[in-house]
């Protein structure tokens, strides 16, 4: 059975935050679920094959299935600050322990999740951080043929050090407290798709200090986001639709000082979205976003054509491929600069060498162009990535992984290169 359903439930709880997107080719696997059960063969990546011998069987509460989760890793970084010069490394430890909760109902559905990230650096403790959260969504399944969704969740979370709104003086990485809400409903009929989702996002960031104890107020970064997106489908053929997506988002900043940056952004796309049996799972598209100052004169419009992919290949049963494209806006901290446009492409493959010792890499590009009535910086990131992770049993694995990452910029001291060799330990019950 195809998992359309659950895509918000599930998924994105084990991931981390629910997602604040419909995806087309979601929409279209629900509905031929709905037609065509009898031959929904989900698209699924390598690494998500259904393995009975590796797979934990978990522990049955109730109507619930409980699976706990820790996974410790020991990496090596060779530029922990992420800086041009006079770079650091270190040795670095993280635990990440997470308990998931899913119910086994006939209809709807309730997931939660409870996680944390402890993270230790071996010469440099003042890098050393404790990350956490909770995550709970459920699906109330009004009609055969559709069903309303809700989620709601808080992570503390710290900014990595190789950010661009990253504050360099800071003593230690700047906290932050993610707050989001969402609530949609979808609805699949015929050759027709609706679907609506209203989320918020509130982000709290706390005030950091330099080495000599100067107060680094970042008050002036709270703000609250909120999104609505809509979108209507219609499926031209079997297994193909074709679609119209709208996304409409206010952002308000909390401080005075700050809501200079307040905006209203929306974003219209036209797409394909395609789920062949099996084989092909994803969508494309194309279109235009806009992002509106309540300052103008102080921040520019930012006004571009956009456009995007997400694709998943099951090559066969020994190779899967993915491709992820878009081009978003992202709130900054830069000095004169609006935000940036982000346009990115990453592709990623996973190979099972022997049912118990997968293979995967990875590579990407992202530009990030500052928009600004005085400001011309860019910045050009590379990210590459290979892992093998060994399959022990049903409640144990090993992994190895390498990722490299390098930021290109036209503002002096702004590059950096980054590499990182991790050692994982991971058991499951």
């Amino acid at each position: 059975m195809r998992t359309f359903g659950m895509f918000v439930c599930t998924a994105s709880l084990i991931a981390g935050t629910a997602s604040a997107e419909i995806y087309g080719y979601q929409v279209l696997g629900k509905k031929l679920e709905l037609t065509r059960p009898d031959q929904a063969d989900a698209v699924t990546s390598v690494y998500n094959y259904p393995r009975e011998d590796y797979r934990p069987d978990g522990t049955r509460v109730g109507s619930f299935d409980v699976y706990a989760t820790a996974k410790a890793d020991v990496a090596y970084n060779d530029n922990i600050y992420a800086t041009e010069t006079a770079t650091e490394s270190d040795v670095i430890t993280k635990i990440t322990p997470a308990l998931v909760a899913k119910s086994d109902w006939g209809r709807h559905e309730l997931v939660g999740r409870v996680h944390g990230e402890l993270v230790r650096y071996l010469d440099n403790s003042d890098e050393d951080y404790e990350n956490y959260g909770v995550n709970v969504s459920g699906r109330l399944d009004v009609k055969r043929n559709s069903y309303a969704f809700a989620s709601i969740g808080a992570d503390v979370k710290h900014e990595d050090r190789g950010s661009p709104n990253a504050v360099s003086a800071a003593k230690e990485p700047t906290e932050y407290l993610e707050s989001q809400g969402q609530i949609g409903y979808v609805h699949a009929q015929g050759r027709m798709s609706m679907s609506a989702f209203a989320d918020v996002t509130k982000l709290d960031f706390e005030d950091g200090q330099t080495s000599t104890g100067t107060n680094i107020d970042q008050d002036g970064r709270d703000r609250t986001e909120k999104a609505l997106t809509v979108q209507v489908g219609y499926e031209i053929k079997p297994e193909y639709e074709a679609f119209v997506r709208g996304t409409f988002k206010n952002i308000e900043y909390d401080q005075t000082t700050s809501q200079d940056r307040n905006s209203d952004a929306s974003q219209v796309v036209a797409g394909l979205a395609t789920d062949l049996t099996g084989k092909v799972r994803g969508e494309i598209y194309a279109g235009y976003l806009r992002q509106d100052y309540s300052v103008s004169s102080t921040y520019k419009k930012i006004a571009k054509p956009t456009y995007g992919a997400n694709m998943l290949w099951s090559v066969d049963g020994l190779t899967s491929v993915s491709v992820d494209a878009n081009r978003t806006v992202g709130e900054t901290t830069v000095t004169g600069a609006s935000g940036y446009l982000s346009t990115g492409l990453n592709v990623g493959v996973q190979h099972e060498l022997r049912r118990n010792v997968l293979l995967s890499g990875n590579a990407g590009y992202a530009n990030h162009d500052y928009i600004g009535h005085a400001i011309t910086r860019e910045d050009d990131y590379i990210n590459a990535g290979a892992e093998v992770r060994y399959l022990l049993n049903k409640n144990y694995s090993v992994g190895l992984r390498y990722d490299y990452t390098n930021r290109d910029s036209n503002q002096a001291g702004a590059d950096y290169d980054r590499n990182t060799i991790m050692a994982t330990l991971t058991g499951s019950l």
